[in-house]
Formats: structure tokens, C-alpha cells, sequence
């Protein structure tokens, strides 16, 4: 079977000057994909289990990025695990550009 992979770019530069040259480089969705998502989250689950269900899906997708740590004052390296510990509005609006904002830049 066929494998069709794209990548996007989504940037962090809307949280602030100090994170212009953050971004999150995530493989993109399969329409399968989106379906599993939408099914799942759309039954009665809770809010908890709704953003597990999510950063798991970000973390599957996630192949690199960098952020700005406001502890050292210095854009790192970014982990997929430490997807959860960014702003709660990168992950509404990484889950956006997911599962299609087809406005996104590239």
C-alpha cells in the first residue's frame, strides 16, 4: 500500500516576540485519521480524557520544534512529551491546523 506523508509547519510566533522562531513540524492527517478523531471525541467522554485522547494524537504526529522557555529565556528543543506542558492555546489551535485549517502557511 501506497504511504502519502506531508509535513507542516505550525508556528508559534502569536504567542509573542520571544517566540518568532518557535514552530511544531507535524506529519499531517490522514482522512482516516481525522475520522478516528472526530469519532472519538465526540461521544460521551470527559473533558479529561478528551485532552488525553488529543495530546496523544499531536504526540503521534509530532516530528520536531523548538519553543521559547521562559525559565532560561532561550528557544529549546522540543520533545513530544512536552507538548502537554505548553500553552493550553498551542494545543486548540494545533489541533486546528491538524485537522484542517487549510489556511495554514506552509
Amino acid at each position: 500500500m501506497p504511504s502519502f506523508v506531508t509535513y507542516h509547519n505550525f508556528k508559534l510566533d502569536f504567542l509573542g516576540k520571544d517566540w518568532k522562531t518557535s514552530y511544531i513540524r507535524f506529519k499531517g492527517l490522514t482522512i482516516g485519521q481525522i475520522r478516528g478523531v472526530t469519532k472519538s471525541n465526540l461521544g460521551k467522554k470527559s473533558t479529561d480524557k478528551i485532552m488525553d485522547s488529543s495530546t496523544k494524537m499531536m504526540e503521534d504526529q509530532f516530528v520536531e520544534g523548538c519553543a521559547y522557555d521562559s525559565d532560561t529565556k532561550e528557544v529549546i528543543k522540543l520533545k513530544k512529551n512536552q507538548l502537554n506542558l505548553l500553552p493550553s492555546e498551542v494545543i486548540e489551535k494545533a489541533l486546528m491546523f491538524l485537522v484542517g485549517d487549510f489556511n495554514r502557511p506552509n
